[in-house]
């Protein structure tokens, strides 16, 4: 019980509280009942356009990389869903026999997720490639970029992904999700939602274009983010 005594002494004397998504912000007053309403806010996180622009134009160097791959990224754990993943590509695969999956990222789940490849006869097909310092070059060159997860807070990846590629697929992980614009969405934890949503992003039929998606983007720079911190906190003082 010791963070309840935290947040009890600790929140009260913030100016604000920031959230990334309006289920968050429903869900931290429905426990921290001590803070007016007013101080808690919903602001997405902030993403580095320029430096994500720099990473995506180094060279990647990959040998998985020189057909068409699928990629996805995160730590291996239940929660990102690559079982999920991994079962819904092994349908896709048969229409696509040149298409890898990658998956980016290291954790506890790679001998169970790498026993599931096995089981399915996809060792040559589904990799996973362990940590990767920069992802970037990966999202950009991949034939689609999917969010697989279960459940998150918010999968800022997907943010990544969005700025490099316009084919992104993800599952309705987090609040907030559903609005946005120029991807393509589907229900979490259902190898059959995965199979058509990454089966229409292959087939082109995302239906929205690279504008949207760009300015909603450049709607969540750090200067955009930091000038409506600034904005919030005058109107919560009376400034």
């Amino acid at each position: 019980m010791s963070y309840e005594l935290a947040y009890y002494l600790g929140y009260p004397a913030v100016d604000l509280v920031v959230c990334q998504t309006s289920l968050m912000r429903s869900q931290f007053l429905r426990h921290i009942n001590f803070i007016p309403n007013q101080k808690v806010i919903v602001q997405g996180n902030p993403i580095n356009l320029k430096l994500i622009s720099t990473k995506a134009k180094l060279p990647l160097s990959d040998a998985d990389t020189t057909e068409d791959f699928i990629c996805a990224a995160g730590r291996l754990i239940p929660e990102k869903g690559f079982a999920v993943l991994i079962h819904a590509f092994s349908y896709i695969e048969k229409q696509y026999p040149t298409l890898k999956l990658l998956i980016l990222g290291e954790g506890g789940k790679r001998t169970e997720l790498n026993r599931l490849i096995e089981t399915l006869g996809l060792t040559d097909r589904v990799i996973l490639k362990g940590r990767i310092d920069n992802p970037i070059p990966y999202f950009k060159q991949a034939k689609t970029c999917v969010v697989s997860s279960i459940k998150e807070g918010f999968p800022n990846v997907l943010m990544e992904m969005m700025s490099v590629n316009p084919s992104v697929v993800t599952t309705l992980c987090a609040g907030g999700i559903e609005t946005i614009p120029g991807i393509l969405k589907v229900k979490p934890d259902s190898v059959n939602e995965l199979v058509i949503g990454i089966g229409k992003a292959l087939d082109k039929n995302i239906g929205s274009s690279s504008p949207v998606i760009k300015q909603y983007l450049y709607n969540r720079t750090p200067e955009i983010f930091i000038n409506s911190l600034l904005k919030s906190l005058s109107t919560v003082n009376g400034l």
